[in-house]
């Protein structure tokens, strides 16, 4: 992988913080702060993933919030079988979990 130099500002108590790792590890400064900015990363992208599976999972949710409202309020639907109760017939039985 190609690696690029970057010149990046940082306080003396994190680059001391930096050396002091660097050096019991016995590992570069420079790899230091490359992992530490992959973990950061990680983190973040974790951290976005998650929300963005819950907004869908909100959506989803409030989506059925909707359609039971509107199937309570159609009087034609008041006769039709719920699909818990169509799935428990197709599975032959009718017995709660």
């Amino acid at each position: 992988m190609v690696k690029k130099k970057v010149a990046v500002a940082i306080s003396d108590l994190i680059l001391e913080g930096v050396d002091e790792y660097a050096a019991l590890a016995g590992v570069s400064r420079s790899s230091v702060i490359q992992e530490a900015a992959a973990d950061y990363l990680t983190r973040h992208k974790s951290r976005a993933e998650r929300e963005h599976y819950l907004a869908g999972a909100n959506a989803a949710f409030e989506d059925m919030l909707r359609f039971a409202d509107e199937r309570a309020k159609d009087p034609a639907c008041a006769d039709e079988p719920s699909s818990l109760e169509i799935l428990r017939s197709l599975r032959g039985t009718s017995h709660a979990r």
